[in-house]
C-alpha cells in the first residue's frame, strides 16, 4: 500500500527511537527490584545477620541505584509516549490531507 510505504519513510526513524526508548524502559523495569534485594541483602550483612562484612555505604550505594534506575525508567518512558503522540498526530495530520487532496 502506497500510505503504509509513505508512512514507513516518513517516521520510521521516530518509530525506531521510540522502540529504543521502550526497549530501555522495560530494561529499566526490571533493575530495582534486583537492586532492592542487594540492599536487603546488605542490611542483613551489615545488622549482624550474616557471616559477610559489610560497610554501611554499601547500602546507600544500593539506594542511589534504585534512585537512578526509576528516575531513568520515568524519564524513558515520558520521552516514549511523547514521541508516539507526536507520531499519531503527524500521522492524523498527513492522512487527512491526503484524503481532502483526493476529494
Amino acid at each position: 500500500h502506497p500510505v503504509q510505504s509513505a508512512i514507513r519513510e516518513i517516521m520510521g526513524t521516530r518509530f525506531i527511537y521510540a522502540g529504543f526508548l521502550k526497549l530501555m524502559n522495560s530494561t529499566l523495569q526490571f533493575l530495582p527490584p534486583i537492586f532492592l534485594n542487594f540492599l536487603l541483602e546488605s542490611i542483613e550483612a551489615y545488622s549482624g545477620d550474616s557471616d559477610e562484612d559489610v560497610e554501611e555505604w554499601y547500602g546507600y550505594v544500593w539506594v542511589g541505584a534504585i534512585l537512578l534506575a526509576l528516575s531513568l525508567k520515568t524519564l524513558a518512558e515520558n520521552r516514549y509516549f511523547h514521541e508516539m503522540v507526536r507520531v499519531g498526530y503527524r500521522v492524523r495530520t498527513g492522512l487527512t490531507a491526503a484524503i481532502y487532496r483526493k476529494a
